[in-house]
């Protein structure tokens, strides 16, 4: 949960939501779309249009970062259908109830509760396919950008600017980018799928601790386990948590110790106790 709630963080504090953020609300507030232009004056619609786009943004994060926990094996526009499918269904409810608070009129006279929810889909679907195409350039952009002449220890490292030249303590993920965190505290955003980053270190010493993270294992300081989970301490100050489904395999590195050899030195001291007692 703290993951995600990071996660959401960081999408949130992205400049591209903040643009997004504003030239949505002015747009919406001038234009009064859906029977808000004839029922609410403009400083309603200046303060009724940036709160719904401000909660449609938080919800729109929150899916994205959820949805992949349970289908992070399905092909990407399935999964996009999922998110456009999840968001309808959750928002339209919210923006009828708004819209009766404001302005009755906006939805019992102008705008009935399945038309609103077929507003949501559409702007919705509309968004989602023009984020897709943005997404898919961008990558193309990337991969005419690189110069495959420059040889390097892992592919991954060609992806960096000029100068970036620490070592590579962990990868995260956020939405759509890889975060490629380094030795000197420095990170670095990449536009690309976590599996290909990770596959983009073959040959590393590496580990997968969860959906969203993989180490370096000379990089990994100690591990805890707190409220029965176990963490990773890293040289950049970062705590990684570890799922089960990961664990198993940092147990067979070397990493974590097994539960049944932790448990059994955590009893040794009681024993003593009662053997001196």
């Amino acid at each position: 949960m703290f993951s995600r709630l990071l996660a959401l963080r960081k999408f949130l504090g992205g400049h591209e939501v903040l643009l997004l953020w504003i030239s949505i609300s002015i747009v919406l507030t001038l234009t009064g779309p859906f029977g808000t232009f004839e029922h609410m004056p403009i400083r309603i619609r200046a303060i009724y249009w940036p709160g719904l786009i401000a909660v449609a943004l938080v919800f729109a994060g929150f899916i994205s970062n959820s949805v992949p926990s349970f289908a992070a094996s399905w092909p990407r526009p399935a999964l996009e259908i999922l998110r456009v499918a999840v968001f309808t269904m959750g928002f339209a409810p919210f923006v009828v109830i708004v819209s009766v608070q404001l302005s009755p009129e906006v939805t019992l006279a102008a705008a009935p509760w399945p038309y609103m929810v077929a507003y949501v889909l559409v702007i919705t679907t509309a968004i989602s396919v023009v984020r897709q195409s943005v997404i898919a350039s961008l990558h193309d952009l990337q991969r005419d950008t690189q110069e495959p002449e420059i040889t390097m220890a892992y592919p991954l490292l060609r992806r960096l600017p000029a100068g970036a030249n620490a070592e590579i303590v962990r990868l995260s993920v956020s939405d759509h980018y890889v975060q490629v965190h380094l030795a000197d505290k420095s990170t670095h955003r990449i536009l690309m799928r976590f599996v290909d980053a990770i596959a983009e270190m073959t040959g590393a010493d590496g580990h997968c601790t969860h959906r969203s993270h993989w180490v370096v294992t000379s990089h990994v300081q100690r591990a805890e386990r707190n409220a029965g989970r176990d963490f990773l301490y890293m040289s950049d100050c970062a705590v990684i948590p570890v799922s089960r489904k990961y664990r198993p395999n940092l147990v067979e590195a070397g990493i974590l110790k097994p539960i049944a050899e932790r448990n059994r030195k955590a009893a040794t001291p009681r024993q003593n106790s009662h053997s001196l007692s």
